[in-house]
């Protein structure tokens, strides 16, 4: 069976800022894999779209990544020590936006769920966090404070997987 013959399509969106390529490589060979062993059965086909796959444009680029994410029935955000890069609007990262985004999406019913992961960050009692780290800590304790999201934390690629 190919996806032409029914499958359905769930498109789920991986966001992140910079730093977590394995994981981000690691979440499309656990799709690719579940893809290969389950698709046919199921009737099933997972695609997991991040920014790598946004097609070029003229627009500002968090625009043309939000489009894809617009697509998608979940959404996965990973973080770990880097919070991201300002995509010239309100938010502090992209990763913040498209967070932000999804968030609206399942409140309004456009999108199914959506879940977040932290790389645990070993840093030493006598050390401060940098300011990049300083800011997912924030957004950590948010999730905890605001009761809305559901996260796990993950010490390492096996784990994450």
């Amino acid at each position: 069976m190919h996806v032409s013959d029914k499958q359905k399509i769930i498109r789920i969106f991986i966001g992140s800022p910079g730093g977590l390529k394995e994981e981000r490589q690691a979440a499309h060979d656990v799709v690719n894999s579940v893809n290969r062993s389950h698709a046919d059965r199921w009737g099933v086909q997972f695609r997991l779209l991040g920014w790598e796959d946004s097609v070029p444009g003229y627009a500002r680029a968090q625009d043309k990544i939000n489009e894809d994410l617009d697509k998608c029935d979940y959404f996965i955000g990973v973080l770990w020590d880097h919070w991201g890069t300002p995509p010239g609007s309100k938010y502090t990262s992209g990763f913040e936006e498209e967070y932000s985004r999804a968030e609206q999406r399942v409140k309004n019913g456009l999108m199914k769920d959506m879940a977040i992961y932290f790389k645990k960050v070993e840093v030493p009692d006598n050390m401060e966090p940098g300011k990049e780290l300083r800011k997912v800590k924030v957004f950590r304790q948010k999730l905890i404070d605001d009761k809305k999201v559901f996260f796990k934390d993950f010490a390492d690629l096996p784990a994450f997987k």
